[in-house]
């Protein structure tokens, strides 16, 4: 999980710019720019992977089907 963390760590400080840009473009064009929503899409799931993976809210459990 380190590696994981020390991205997450880069990404908390990276995000803050596509959330400025895609909250100005959302108050002057109306909608957010594509790339900017993916890449906060993706520092969210990565977070919420990493938390539940340590939280060991993952579980794997074999299939009954």
């Amino acid at each position: 999980m380190i590696p994981i963390w020390i991205v997450l760590s880069l990404l908390q400080y990276v995000i803050w710019i596509p959330v400025v840009i895609a909250w100005f473009a959302g108050v002057i064009v109306g909608r957010t720019p594509q790339w900017a929503e993916n890449m906060m899409l993706f520092y969210l799931r990565l977070n919420a992977r990493a938390y539940a993976y340590v939280g060991l809210l993952t579980p794997k459990y074999p299939s009954f089907d």
